[in-house]
């Protein structure tokens, strides 16, 4: 669902992702202390795209350490209103490889960080 809260939060108890996994993980002790019950990744409120949730303990662990090695493949699409600067107007794909983080001004945003 769009607008999803992934974890309880404050003003947030209640309908988050979290919530809705919790049912189908029960049975998974570990999980269920965590607060995290399943969820591996999460994304922010109202971004789009793909959260990884996982069936038990053993998968969560496994996942979760491969997303902190660095070792998951991501692709990210962007909608542009206009080519970016120094690009053929033509070019159907633009690779940015560059690290991704908060905007130092704009938290709330993500932007092309140094380090």
């Amino acid at each position: 669902e769009a607008g999803m809260v992934t974890h309880p939060a404050p003003g947030h108890r209640t309908g988050t992702l979290a919530n809705a996994v919790a049912g189908y993980c029960a049975h998974d002790a570990e999980g269920m202390e965590s607060g995290r019950p399943g969820i591996v990744h999460r994304l922010d409120r109202f971004t789009s795209g793909c959260v990884v949730v996982a069936r038990d303990s053993e998968a969560r662990r496994s996942l979760q350490k491969q997303f902190a090695d660095r070792t998951v493949s991501k692709l990210y699409l962007a909608v542009v209103a206009r080519p970016p600067p120094e690009t053929e107007s033509d070019a159907d794909e633009l690779v940015i490889d560059e690290p991704i983080g908060r905007h130092p001004i704009h938290r709330e945003r993500m932007a092309v960080v140094e380090g």
